[in-house]
This record gives C-alpha cells, sequence and structure tokens, in this order.
C-alpha cells in the first residue's frame, strides 16, 4: 500500500522579522518625506518623484512579502521531501531523505532527548523547517543525507507523518505524547 501524505505549514515571524518590517517600512516614509520636499520644494520634479515614491513602496511591498515563508512536507513511501515556499510565488527546494537515513527522530520537548538535542552540530547543517524552533509539535531529525554530510533538520509533522515514519524506521522514531495536531 502507498503511503502518500502532505502537509503545509507558515512560519512565524520572529522579532527580528518584525523589526526588519518596520524598520523597512520607516525608511520608506522617511524617504518618502525627503523625496517630496526635494521633488515639490527644491528641484520642482514634481511627476518624476511620485514615480520614484511609487517605485520605493513597490519594492517596501515586494520586501516585506518575501518574509513570508511555508513549509510544504511531502512524504511518499518513506521519503521525505520539504520545500520552501516564499511569498506564494517562488519555491525552493531543502532536502529530499529516506526516512531509512533517519539517525534519530525526537520531538524538542521530549526529556529523553534533550541530550542529543543540544549536542552542537555545524550552523550550516541545521535545516529549519518549522514555524518556530520551541512550538509543541516541532521535532527534530538528526540525518546523513546522500551527499555524506550530516544534517539537523527542525520539522512539524503531523501524527500521520509520524505514524508513517516510524513503519518505515521504528527504532528511530520516537513518538512523543505531548506532540498535537
Amino acid at each position: 500500500m502507498d503511503i502518500v501524505l502532505e502537509y503545509i505549514i507558515k512560519k512565524k515571524n520572529t522579532s527580528k522579522d518584525n523589526a526588519l518590517i518596520i524598520g523597512t517600512i520607516l525608511a520608506a516614509l522617511i524617504l518618502t518625506q525627503a523625496i517630496l520636499t526635494i521633488s515639490l520644494k527644491v528641484l520642482n520634479l514634481g511627476t518624476f518623484g511620485f514615480i520614484v515614491i511609487a517605485a520605493i513602496w513597490f519594492g517596501v511591498y515586494w520586501l516585506l512579502t518575501m518574509r513570508s515563508k511555508e513549509f510544504e512536507y511531502s512524504i511518499t513511501n518513506g521519503e521525505l521531501d520539504i520545500d520552501m515556499i516564499i511569498a506564494r510565488r517562488k519555491r525552493k527546494h531543502l532536502l529530499s531523505v529516506k526516512t531509512r537515513q533517519f539517525e534519530l527522530c525526537a520531538n524538542v520537548h521530549d526529556p529523553a532527548f534533550q541530550q542529543a538535542l543540544n549536542e552542537k552540530k555545524p550552523a550550516n547543517s541545521i535545516i529549519m523547517a518549522a514555524s518556530e524552533k520551541n512550538a509543541p509539535r516541532t521535532y527534530f531529525v538528526d540525518l546523513i543525507a546522500h551527499d555524506g554530510k550530516p544534517y539537523r533538520l527542525f520539522f512539524e509533522p503531523t501524527s500521520k507523518m509520524l505514524e508513517a515514519f516510524s513503519k518505515y524506521n521504528p527504532q528511530n522514531v520516537h513518538i512523543y505524547a505531548c506532540a498535537e495536531d
């Protein structure tokens, strides 16, 4: 029997994201005021000034919508694919891995696996595909990918996905009782 599951989760804004949004809007407001002042009072550039202002606000819109990210998890017969969808207009493939390659899969809040979670991994080998790192349903997976590099994946699988993982790799997939859908 084939197992096919899909799930999409939206990344939550962090305080860094919120500060960037506020800073971008404030910078655009200051630039708008400066251009209005210069174009209307000093240089009398009228229409050109308004075109520049429109371009600035379009750039603000573009930058802020690019902060919107969703993660799509797809499981097909024991293979996990994770894609990042940026602003609902661009897709970036993050990872394809067979469930059998999981060395460890556990919830970040499971006390039995806190030591494994706290082990340091190289920063370039961490894939963050969860709404937030400490969400109740966030799991971490240590794995060796097909390129031979060790990775740590953070993601938020559903209970059906966890059951599918455990069918293919029961000794390394640990389902935490507090994980909720």
